[in-house]
């Protein structure tokens, strides 16, 4: 054994442990109330950056006898002078001997490995085995081989030849038995000799010193690369680093670019300079250019960062001159190289083209760009795009806390104050820093002012790094942005669009812009989104617009500025626009008059508003007036229509609003006018003067009875006059709107007639007559209005269309759902457009024309409920782009065309109850295997032939022939007296089949063929009445069996089912076997299963301690098990919250004792539940609905919800007194009554000092 020397001793560093700082940062915010991601995060994002770390930098392999005292020896003190920390063995292994698990935990534990190739190096078999363990580790682990010739040539290394091959010779002969380990050596051998590295003849001409100096001048590069400084405190960033490094794909050959984006101090710069660290020694060269932006506006910006750039990668000073010889020097210098460039902070695509190419570089590069807008990259079609997020509560936590504390967490006495900190600061790494270096070493009393101050004015340091984005804006987009920071906030995007628009702000691109620079996100439901930090900057911008003066700025939000402003009687030629949204006890506005610049007023939900000043008249560049739900708001003064400039006006839901002034028409600038839900009967006179009106919507106008006069306004686009119930007429002149786009009388109930001039609007999109109950005829020149796009005509009184409807060429969607008095269908002669074609629920409809088989793009038809449709044209076998076929409860149709194989494109075939009596010969299915992905048949009608008879398979195509059906997706044979033994084992090869309906079916046990259907996500088995048992092996889908009375085992071969099981009805139902836990969101309903198994109910319960959040159980039973730590007869209940000791609430569970008056066949409803925190706010209540069904039943029964309970859990605190209400909330459609007998509540506690090892809690009961 020999000795180990090593230049430096090992440097190896362990990992923090953390789990006690997490395990205290989970009280800290579950007390405060800001536990988001503190545990879910704490296994997928680490909050300290490591690095690989190595015990050596160096490993030398060398034959001993060649070079030990010579030329390795001169190398290793030189590695050793420059502080490179080299290992050697320094004693040759004696005979006999195996390389030492030392020796290869060295070659492990190295960066590098050089191998000293002399004459007699493949004589030892101890040199080539470690060769085979560093080429091995090169491969694996990333580790760097660099070879070094020693007087001898690589092609005899690479080849085997010269003295190679003597050696060779002998080993051959001395390890007959073991050839695999003779090829392991020469596969070593020829791979490190293809390795980049050096040669003593050709590079030094054969003096050792200067070639020594060259090897060490290129490790100390490799060993010691120019490593950026990343962060004092590199919270989150090693998990962020990793999905970088994924995204840029390092192992592949191809040039890759990666777009990194994300608002300004959401630490991108901070992201990319860990990356750099990891990946650059991958590279022959690599540059990090940071802040680009910057400095390209300096004098000769491009130039210099030209110059950088080829310095970095080439190690050799350049002087360009000028940017468009610097693209020539780059591209000739570097071409070919791999190389690593990070372009840090980019606002300029052409700059991006001075400084880096894809087809510059060399096989394998990458390139990084940062940017604050995802709108470059996209022009830079970079491969990859990665959006930087917010820290979560528990980063934001600990790198607060570093900077403010110098530790983990914050002290117990700062520990409310550090959470409103972290809250203000809203995950942005930029905010924590700045905040807590600020705050570090002050008093509590100066936290608290500083704190106090951010929540009026932002922190300066803070808004010069956001402000960045907003500067780079142009005028009209800034003031997109302004707006929506003072008052869109929340606010449907849509909606706010439409505003902006009326101020000619232009935020069809504007709105994009903002979102792309991270400035505005969409979240759910389209609402407007800005980080609080971005808003308060906005706000801050117009209040630097007079700090002093609020009257003097361009925008007011708070009400109580507005109304201080207008109450000083002075003129503010500053002010464009007064938000008093929501100012629910204003009962009249003030003067208007001080205000002549105002352009946007909005006064929406002021619901007490019963009058507008009569100096609102005085507002001529008011572009925008909104009035929705002034509830009380009954009249309008004659003044509005002085408004000359005003373009959009709102008055939806002002439900008492009677009457519109008589002058309206002198508003000439309108385009848009929303008057929904109002209660005029009819506009005035002057509304026809509205030449630029391009928007009505009269939306549910109940009182109204007849539409306006169109004789003017032919700029006119939408107009909409959906639910005007008592409208009864629709004015001739709407055929002089050549320019209206889009007619919605939808739900018009009383009208009767269109008039005939409704045929020369021509360039009509959208027409919707649906549920125009009375309308029983169409104009006979429809045929004219030739762009129609698509028509709704649902649940009229026509007995047929025009014979003109043909003409319809452009017309894409037609439908005529629950048209009862239809009798055929039209004709389709011109109609070649066609994707949709709805004619379900035509009950009388008897006949489809022939020409629908002209309908050549036709995607979609359904025929459903044509109760009367005796059979189908042979022409609609030509639809062969049809994809969906609907003709279920076509109780008539008896026969299907025999060329219905002709459909090649149909996925989706449903065909419940209808009349054939055999399939079309042949049905056409096995023509296209995979193509089908929905297939319906079964619950024949009475003209079938009796299921019971021994040829009912016939009926439907064969299971073998389903079988052949790769690609189905949902699979319906409801009712179609199939046993278990006529599916074959191919049937569980159906890899793309994810919904099977096999109700009402003779099955004894389920196939189990379909316990291996791969993707199987919902299996329906109602009324299976003979089925007694199933199995699920593997995965398990949501299953609905009702109504399976024979049903006795359920058997699940899995540990962890997070699908919904519906077992209503099952009388025999025992238990289900290995029901151990369920995921979250998971349902269990087991009503009137009466059999049930006491020991079963009892684990079942008890099963839900340990489920996750949203999991629900319903099942037979009157009594709350006693370990509920809390529980009372009826359905309120007040208790006090025990001592925690230390611990913390992880779920809250919730039982219910309940029964109805009577029963009903199906679940319904949801129950809500109340809660108040008596002791600390008595007034509040928290309500809550679950959103799982209540199964109904006159007999008791138990339901049990568990709920992470955060919003509860947050208000609960030892020795509160906690009230708690359950109601059942009844369905407008029900008619039976829920009465909540019993009510029960437990707490589960995490124990305390849980350590994180095991990454996970145990519940305590209290």
């Amino acid at each position: 054994m020999g000795q180990f020397i090593s230049a430096r001793p090992s440097l190896k560093r362990k990992r923090e442990p953390e789990s006690e700082d997490q395990n205290q940062a989970r009280k800290i915010l579950h007390v405060e109330g800001s536990n988001k991601d503190v545990q879910s995060n704490s296994t997928t994002t680490s909050t300290s950056f490591s690095r690989p770390h190595w015990n050596y930098d160096v490993f030398l392999s060398f034959r001993g006898e060649d070079t030990r005292k010579n030329f390795t020896d001169h190398l290793y003190s030189a590695l050793d002078g420059v502080g490179i920390r080299t290992f050697r063995d320094d004693e040759e292994l004696g005979r006999g001997k195996t390389i030492s698990t030392e020796l290869l935990n060295a070659i492990r534990e190295s960066k590098i490995s050089i191998v000293v190739f002399s004459k007699g190096y493949a004589s030892s078999r101890w040199c080539l085995d470690e060769l085979v363990e560093i080429v091995h580790c090169k491969n694996i682990i990333g580790h760097t081989l660099l070879p070094i010739f020693y007087h001898v040539d690589p092609s005899d290394v690479r080849k085997q030849t010269g003295t190679f091959a003597e050696a060779f010779s002998r080993h051959e002969k001395r390890y007959q038995s073991d050839m695999e380990r003779i090829q392991r050596w020469r596969k070593a051998l020829n791979e490190a000799a293809n390795c980049s590295g050096w040669d003593l003849e050709s590079i030094a001409n054969g003096y050792e010193s200067r070639f020594i100096k060259e090897i060490v001048e290129e490790v100390l590069c490799k060993v010691n690369p120019a490593r950026l400084d990343v962060a004092r405190h590199p919270i989150g960033i090693e998990s962020r680093v990793h999905h970088i490094k994924d995204l840029l794909n390092l192992g592949t050959s191809d040039v890759c670019i990666v777009g990194i984006y994300g608002m300004g101090g959401i630490g991108k710069t901070t992201l990319v300079k860990a990356v750099y660290n990891e990946i650059c020694v991958a590279f022959e060269g690599s540059s990090f250019l940071s802040n680009l932006k910057e400095s390209s506006e300096k004098p000769n910006g491009l130039v210099h960062l030209q110059e950088q750039l080829l310095n970095d990668i080439l190690k050799m000073n350049f002087k360009i001159g000028n940017v468009d010889r610097g693209i020539n020097i780059i591209k000739e210098r570097i071409q070919g190289k791999k190389v690593l460039v990070i372009l840090d902070d980019v606002d300029d695509f052409e700059k991006l083209h001075t400084l880096v190419e894809k087809e510059w570089f060399g096989s394998g590069s990458r390139i990084i760009v940062t940017t604050r807008d995802e709108q470059l990259l996209t022009q830079l079609e970079v491969n990859k795009k990665y959006k930087v997020e917010e820290l979560n509560n528990w980063e934001s936590l600990r790198l607060f806390s570093y900077h403010a504390f110098g530790t983990a967490l914050p002290r117990n006495d700062y520990q409310e104050l550090s959470i409103s900190a972290m809250k203000y600061a809203g995950g942005l790494p930029l905010a924590l820093v700045v905040l807590g270096s600020f705050l570090k070493g002050r008093s509590i009393d100066e936290w608290k002012s500083e704190l106090e101050k951010l929540r009026r004015t932002p922190h300066d340091k803070i808004q010069k790094i956001l402000r960045i984005s907003f500067d780079s804006l142009d005028s009209s987009t800034k003031d997109i942005f302004l707006d929506i920071a003072c008052f869109f906030v929340g606010m449907d995007k849509e909606y706010a669009i439409k505003i902006l628009d009326g101020c000619n702000f232009f935020p069809g691109i504007g709105m994009p812009i903002l979102i792309q620079r991270s400035l505005v996100t969409i979240e759910c439901q389209n609402e407007l989104k800005m980080h609080n930090l971005v808003r308060d900057m906005g706000r801050e911008i117009v209040c630097e617009e007079s700090p002093k003066y609020p009257g003097k700025r361009s925008r007011l939000w708070f009400h109580k500025d507005v109304l201080n402003v207008l109450h000083k009687h002075m003129i503010f030629n500053m002010l464009k626009v007064l938000n008093l949204s929501n100012s629910k006890y204003l009962p009249k506005l003030p003067n208007f008059s001080q205000v002549p610049q105002l352009e946007i007023l909005i006064l929406e939900g002021c619901t007490s508003l019963v009058r507008v000043h009569e100096s609102i008249g005085y507002l001529k560049r008011l572009v925008l007036l909104n009035l929705q739900s002034c509830e009380n708001l009954r009249n309008l003064p004659s003044s509005i229509s002085n408004l000359e400039s005003l373009q959009t006006l709102v008055l939806s839901e002002c439900f008492n609003l009677e009457k519109l002034p008589e002058q309206l028409g002198n508003m000439t600038a309108l385009t848009k006018m929303r008057a929904d839900n109002i209660a005029i009967k009819q506009l005035p006179s002057s509304f026809s003067l509205l030449k630029n009106l391009e928007t009505l919507s009269l939306r549910r106008c109940e009182c109204l009875i007849e539409s306006p006069e169109f004789l003017q306004t032919s700029r006119l686009k939408e107009l909409i006059l959906e639910g005007c119930t008592n409208l009864v007429k629709v004015h001739e002149s709407i055929g002089l709107l050549k320019r209206l786009v889009s007619l919605n009388l939808g739900g018009c109930k009383r009208l009767r007639n269109l008039p005939n001039s409704i045929s020369n609007l021509q360039l009509l999109e959208t027409l919707d007559l649906s549920n125009c109950l009375e309308l029983d005829k169409l104009p006979e020149q429809l045929g004219n209005m030739t762009a129609l796009t698509k028509m709704s005509a649902n649940n009229i009184a026509i007995k047929q269309l025009p014979s003109s409807f043909s003409l319809l060429k452009n017309l894409e969607t037609l439908s005529l759902r629950r048209c009862e008095c239809l009798i055929e269908s039209p004709e389709f002669l011109q109609n070649s457009r066609l994707k949709e074609l709805i004619l379900e629920g035509c009950t009388n409809l008897v006949e489809v024309h022939e020409s629908v088989g002209l309908l050549k793009r036709l995607n979609y038809l359904t025929l459903f409920g044509c109760k009367k449709l005796r059979n189908l044209p042979n022409s609609i076998s030509n639809l062969e782009l049809l994809e969906t076929l609907n003709l279920s409860d076509c109780l008539e149709l008896d026969k299907l065309p025999e060329q219905m194989g002709n459909m090649k494109a149909l996925k989706c075939l449903h065909a419940n109850k209808i009349a054939i009596m055999q399939q079309p010969s042949p049905l056409g299915l096995s023509r296209n295997p995979g193509i089908i992905s929905s297939f319906e048949c079964g619950r024949p009608s009475s003209s079938w032939i009796s299921p019971k008879s021994s040829n009912h398979i016939s009926l439907l195509p064969s299971i073998y022939e389903i079988c052949s059906l790769t690609g189905v997706s949902q699979l319906v044979l409801d009712g179609c007296n199939l046993s278990e033994n006529e599916f074959p084992i191919e049937f569980g090869c159906l890899s793309s089949l994810m919904v099977l309906d096999l109700s009402r079916n003779n099955f004894h046990n389920l196939p189990s063929c379909i316990s291996r259907l791969p993707r199987l996500q919902d299996l329906s088995l109602h009324e299976c009445t003979t089925l007694q048992s199933i199995s699920f092996c593997t995965s398990v889908p949501a299953l609905n069996a009702n109504g399976c009375t024979s049903l006795e085992r359920i058997l699940i071969l899995t540990n962890k089912i997070s699908s919904s099981f519906s077992l209503n009805n099952c009388h025999k139902l025992v238990e289900i076997q290995s029901l151990n836990s369920v995921r979250s969101g998971t349902t269990v309903f087991m009503g009137r299963c009466n059999n049930l198994a006491n020991d079963f109910r009892n684990s079942a319960i008890q099963m839900m301690c340990k489920a996750d959040d949203g999991c629900s159980l319903c099942l037979p039973g009157s009594e709350i098990p006693n370990w509920f730590s809390h529980q009372i007869i009826g359905s309120l209940i007040s208790f006090r919250v025990p001592s925690f000791l230390d611990g913390q609430i992880s779920k809250v569970l919730l039982c219910v004792v309940y029964a109805a008056n009577k029963e009903v066949s199906r679940n319904s409803d949801n129950w809500g539940w109340r809660f108040c925190n008596k002791t600390r706010n008595p007034t509040k209540y928290f309500t809550a609905d679950s959103c799982k069904s209540i199964f109904y039943s006159c007999d008791d029964h138990i339901f049990v919800e568990v709920t992470s309970g955060d919003d509860i859990k947050l208000e609960m605190k030892s020795g509160d007194e906690i009230e708690l209400f359950v109601k059942v909330l009844p369905h407008e459609e029900m008619e039976c009554e829920m009465q909540v007998r019993k009510l029960g509540i437990h707490l589960l506690v995490d124990e305390p000092n849980v350590t994180d090892k095991a990454e996970s809690s145990r519940d305590d009961e209290l």
